[in-house]
């Protein structure tokens, strides 16, 4: 993943919607595909690599940024998400949904190869 040289954040005060791209994967099992909107995240660049693999992209009228990406290296693994996981760009309706912590528990146990 690259860091981008410039502002990199992305508001969206309409709102987007997470499109799963990675439905199979073991940080997404259970969450189904229509979560809540989000109102911004950074942009980022991802390494055209065999391992790392977009899980959740923005819509492609908003950019097709990636918004959940994971990754290995030898017996490492690694997640980024690049919204917020508290208020800002990420409204109560998010924090509220059944998901919320399906997710994060989703990327500790699959980071920590619990998954």
């Amino acid at each position: 993943m690259d860091c981008l040289p410039y502002d990199d954040r992305l508001e969206t005060p309409e709102g987007m919607q997470a499109v799963i791209t990675g439905p199979h994967h073991p940080v997404l099992e259970g969450m189904g595909s229509d979560w809540p909107l989000l109102l911004g995240m950074n942009e980022v660049r991802v390494k055209n690599r065999p391992d790392v693999e977009v899980l959740a992209r923005t819509p492609r009228d908003q950019g097709d940024h990636p918004l959940l990406v994971t990754g290995t290296y030898g017996r490492g693994r690694s997640v980024a998400w690049m919204s917020d996981m508290s208020p800002h760009w990420l409204p109560a309706a998010f924090s509220d949904w059944d998901g919320y912590a399906r997710l994060w528990q989703n990327i500790l146990a699959w980071s920590c190869r619990q998954i």
